[in-house]
């Protein structure tokens, strides 16, 4: 999930997984495909429902800054090797 944040230069971007990731939230962000790109590093923080199961998520968050209002961004092509 992503929304704008406080300037139209900003953005937050915001998911959940179920298990805590071995490395802090972070996001790589580019302009084009082949293009060097940028990486962002994030927050992370544990949330546990008030429900029955009292089921806990990781939610992360991070603010992407300096972007250019109607550009459009990508992240990088996944590659993987065989094992």
């Amino acid at each position: 999930m992503a929304r704008l944040a406080d300037s139209p230069t900003e953005m937050v971007v915001t998911w959940s997984t179920v298990d805590r990731p071995p490395s802090p939230a972070a996001v790589e962000y580019g302009i084009a495909k082949f293009d060097e790109f940028r990486v962002q590093n994030g927050s992370t923080t544990h949330f546990v429902d008030d429900g029955f199961k009292r089921v806990g998520q990781y939610i992360h968050r991070i603010r992407l800054t300096n972007l250019v209002p109607g550009q459009s961004y990508c992240k990088p092509e996944i590659v993987l090797s065989p094992a």
